[in-house]
């Protein structure tokens, strides 16, 4: 073997060991490498959320697929079905569409044309519009048809008497009675419901009397004659003779009401005052409260034309009655239902 032959063996040898020390390195590096730098490969398993557009056109389509079927509103007295509001109707039952100017009345005897001219186009499709209250004045559209009034202005509107209201009734009395006579003197009392004396005045004809000691009240009573006069007793199946007077009652709210009494304190007549607290439910002060005493006049609130009477107070029936002073129509109110 040459000497160049033994010189090539000898560095092809050298480059198989070099080679497999740099594999060897290499593959060392990588390891360590690994171990320095780890990292996770892990999948998370978390459903991916589609974009918003496509779940929305889902429930898009399955409202598009669902049943849509039209039912008409629940009907009362009324024979007819809205067809194209608000001109067009069916009767119930029936296929022929017929305009509602021409046809018959919808709702109760009120003509179509009426809803139209004062401006219920939206109410008229409602089968309670006739109970419905469009301008909020307390008047029904029922209400305000019959009073030729505009369903679609508060301020026009029936009258509100009509919609006055006893809320309670209020009693204050005493007794009156006529005690002594002695010559032109006479001796009244005032007592409560146990018969106790709350003021006792002495009085001539003509006198007035009927006030406490100590204040500044005004005279209830004016004497207005003492007679005497023959009384039957049927007890003693005879005839007895005993003065009795005659009073007149000055309070502004009994209008000179007078009253008959005989002489004794077994005699004696209640004096009996009332007092009522009404509510009005409609017009621009609805809801408002007040108190009217019995004789006496009063305007209703939001009403300040109109002047009326407490005429009557009934309290078994938990009713009064109230006069209009200007035209003397009268009117009984009584507690609300």
């Amino acid at each position: 073997m040459s000497e160049k032959q033994n010189y090539d063996k000898i560095l092809l040898a050298s480059g198989i060991v070099l080679g497999l020390g740099v594999a060897a390195y290499g593959t060392l590096t990588f390891l360590g490498l690994n171990d320095k730098y780890k990292f996770t490969t892990q999948v998370s398993e978390k459903a991916i959320e589609p974009p918003p557009g496509i779940k929305k056109a889902a429930e898009v389509g399955q409202e598009l697929s669902a049943s849509h079927e039209l039912k008409p509103i629940a009907q009362e007295t009324q024979k007819y079905v809205g067809f194209v509001a608000p001109n067009l109707w069916i009767k119930e039952g029936g296929m022929e569409p017929f305009d509602i100017i021409s046809g018959p009345p919808i709702h109760g005897n009120i003509p179509n044309k009426w809803f139209l001219d004062n401006g219920l186009e939206n109410e008229f499709v409602y089968s309670d519009v006739l109970t419905r209250d469009p301008d909020n004045d307390g008047f029904t559209v029922q209400e305000e048809y019959a009073a030729k009034t505009h369903p679609n202005d508060p301020n026009s509107h029936p009258p509100l008497v009509s919609k006055l209201f006893v809320d309670e009734i209020k009693q204050f009395g005493f007794y009156l009675a006529f005690t002594q006579a002695d010559g032109n003197d006479f001796t009244f009392k005032g007592m409560n419901r146990a018969k106790q004396e709350i003021w006792k005045n002495i009085v001539q004809t003509n006198g007035k009397f009927g006030t406490r000691k100590n204040t500044k009240d005004e005279p209830r009573f004016e004497l207005v004659s003492v007679v005497k006069k023959e009384f039957k007793n049927p007890s003693l199946d005879m005839v007895e003779t005993d003065e009795e007077a005659v009073v007149k009652d000055l309070k502004p709210t009994k209008n000179g009401q007078t009253y008959t009494i005989r002489r004794g304190t077994k005699y004696v007549i209640p004096i009996i005052d009332k007092k009522v607290n009404l509510t009005i439910t409609a017009g621009p002060e609805r809801d408002t409260s007040f108190e009217v005493e019995e004789g006496s006049d009063f305007r209703i609130p939001g009403d300040a034309k109109q002047i009326y009477t407490l005429k009557t107070v009934d309290n078994a029936t938990q009713t009064v009655t109230i006069a209009n002073k200007t035209t003397g129509e009268q009117t009984t109110l009584s507690k609300k239902k």
